[in-house]
Formats: C-alpha cells, sequence, structure tokens
C-alpha cells in the first residue's frame, strides 16, 4: 500500500503545483482538454493489460503484465506476482502496475475486483473495458486510439467478489460440529459432578457414595474419548484409500482406542 500512497501524494503534489495551467492539470489529473488524454504530442500515455497466452485476462489469473507506452511504441512484460499468492491476487498486480507508472489499465469482467478496482482509482488509474480472450495485439496496434475510450471506474457487473482465504482442513477437521457439542455437553456434566465430590468431601460423605461418584465420573470421561475415537476413526477410514498417510492416521487411531482400554 505504500506504492499507493506515495502516487496519490504525489498526484496531489503536481496539481497543487500546476494549478494555474490547464494543460499541466490534464497530463497529471488525467482531464480531458483538448484531446481526450492529451495524446499525441502532449504526453505518453502507458496502458497495462493482463494476458495468458497472448489474449487478455484478468489481474488474478494471468501470467504477464504487459505494459505498452503509446509514444514511443515500446513494451514491457513483467511477471504476475499473483500466480504465487492464495488471495490478494488482483491487488498484488495492482501494486505493480504503480510502481510502473501505469495510466490505463485494459480491464476484462471480473479482472478486478471491489478492493483492486477501488485501489486503482484512488491511484489514477483508468481503465479500458474489453472482452475476456481478445487478441493482446490490439493494444500493440491501436493503443493510442483505445486510451480515448478508457473510463474513470468500471460498472459494477465486471467486478468480481474478492477472493477468500481457503483455510483448508484444520486440525480439528476431523470432528464434526455434532460430536463438538456432544463432547462439551459430556464435560460440562463431569464438572459439575467434579464440584459435587468436592461438596462431599467437605461434608464428610461417606466413602461409598464418594466412590460411586467417581466411578460414574470415570465412566462419563471414557464415554468422551471413546466419542472421540469414534469421530476420529470414520476420517481416518474414509481417507484410507485416497490420502497417501490415511494408513498411518489409521493405526494411529488404533494404538490410541488401544490405550484408552
Amino acid at each position: 500500500m505504500t506504492i499507493v500512497a506515495e502516487r496519490c501524494l504525489g498526484l496531489t503534489k503536481r496539481r497543487a503545483r500546476s494549478a494555474d495551467s490547464a494543460t499541466d492539470i490534464a497530463r497529471t489529473a488525467k482531464v480531458d482538454y483538448d484531446t481526450p488524454w492529451g495524446i499525441g504530442k502532449e504526453r505518453s500515455v502507458k496502458i497495462a493489460a493482463a494476458i495468458s497466452e497472448g489474449r487478455l485476462a484478468g489481474l488474478d489469473d494471468a501470467t504477464t503484465l504487459t505494459i505498452y507506452d503509446t509514444e514511443t511504441g515500446a513494451t514491457e512484460d513483467v511477471a504476475n506476482p499473483a500466480a504465487e499468492l492464495a488471495v490478494g491476487k488482483r491487488l498484488a498486480a495492482v501494486e505493480v502496475l504503480l510502481a510502473h507508472d501505469v495510466d490505463i489499465l485494459a480491464a476484462v469482467p471480473d479482472g478486478l475486483c471491489n478492493v483492486s478496482h477501488a485501489i486503482a482509482r484512488a491511484a489514477d488509474i483508468r481503465f479500458l473495458p474489453l472482452e475476456r480472450g481478445t487478441d493482446a495485439q490490439i493494444i500493440a496496434r491501436h493503443g493510442a486510439t483505445l486510451a480515448a475510450a478508457a473510463q474513470q471506474e468500471l460498472p459494477p457487473a465486471w467486478l468480481a467478489t474478492p477472493a477468500r482465504v481457503d483455510a483448508g482442513a484444520p486440525t480439528s477437521a476431523w470432528l464434526s460440529d455434532e460430536a463438538t457439542g456432544a463432547v462439551r455437553n459430556r464435560l460440562r456434566r463431569l464438572e459439575g459432578q467434579a464440584r459435587g465430590v468436592q461438596r462431599m468431601l467437605d461434608e464428610r460423605a461417606a466413602l461409598d457414595d464418594i466412590l460411586t461418584q467417581l466411578s460414574a465420573m470415570r465412566s462419563a470421561l471414557n464415554a468422551v474419548g471413546l466419542t472421540l475415537l469414534a469421530e476420529n476413526l470414520v476420517t481416518c477410514l474414509s481417507m484410507a484409500g485416497s490420502d497417501p498417510e490415511g494408513a498411518d492416521r489409521l493405526a494411529a487411531a488404533r494404538r490410541a482406542f488401544l490405550r484408552l482400554n
């Protein structure tokens, strides 16, 4: 986010210094004046496109970010960092575009999410709506003309939902919600029984009564252990044929069962 802040701050300072010149304001704030975007002799415009196999793609699934200079005709290919990330793919790609001072982004449906779109807008990047799968050479051939169609923002329908973290299987994935609730209830009853035994000790209750309560607590505790083992065995059996570690997990569950008994 440092790049975003620096660029936004830089734009603000340049606008303040050039407030007396409509031409300079158009250059820094990207405001149309004589011709759209000042294309031509006034300034160079950098158009970026997310590309996979020569076709326009989204920031999250493109292999390359290609940057076109409308004045010199030069192109620069940058590896898309999204391929190495589980989340934040589009935002990481936008960070790269900001680092290269891109003016326009060729955008495809679902190519940006709400977050990456907002960040790009804050950095004064405009958007050139194009169909996914369009031949990327269209920008190299007609970039200066296409730049005139760039928009300040994309319609909401073009924006994807931000990706969410797939936490994967947690360490307690083998335990269902229903079994968790049952175990918690048993443990709460055990807590009540333990407090009852403490009161019996304080009241100097008969030994037989105390031992009876302790026996009941032991049975309840064993029931908790058996519930956990049963849940784990179900998971191990279901994974034994597909998971390379399934057989090892099943053997470990068997050893745990034998220890409990």
